[in-house]
């Protein structure tokens, strides 16, 4: 839908989200020495400020899509889980996705992948 290719275009391509995005990140915020729990919503973060995540857009539309990823990178530039201004944002979208039911589940595939892949080292 939308021209959106998914997680089929993700895996044709080589998982380009992962390689660009998540595992650059993941890594460099582990050598931060940030928690698991604050490299993994970081992570997430980055994934939703730049993927079109179709679980988003089957459960809604390309506006709310855009808009999650609009979110996303506003709480990033907040500081995201290393501030409190950053945890207050994340709580806020997690409560209104939830109510809206929203779900970047798309994302958090990728995440998953992303996490494999660091533990197996790979690029």
């Amino acid at each position: 839908a939308y021209g959106v290719r998914g997680i089929r275009g993700e895996v044709q391509r080589g998982f380009p989200s992962v390689r660009e995005h998540a595992l650059p990140m993941l890594r460099e915020l582990r050598k931060q020495c940030a928690t698991p729990d604050q490299a993994l919503v970081q992570t997430l973060l980055c994934l939703m400020a730049n993927v079109d995540d179709t679980n988003v857009l089957h459960r809604s539309n390309l506006e709310t899509m855009r808009r999650v990823q609009a979110r996303a990178r506003a709480a990033l530039g907040i500081g995201g889980m290393f501030t409190d201004e950053g945890r207050a944002e994340i709580l806020r979208m997690d409560r209104d996705f939830i109510c809206r039911n929203v779900s970047p589940g798309g994302c958090a595939d990728l995440l998953a992948v992303a996490v494999f892949a660091e533990r197996l080292g790979t690029d």
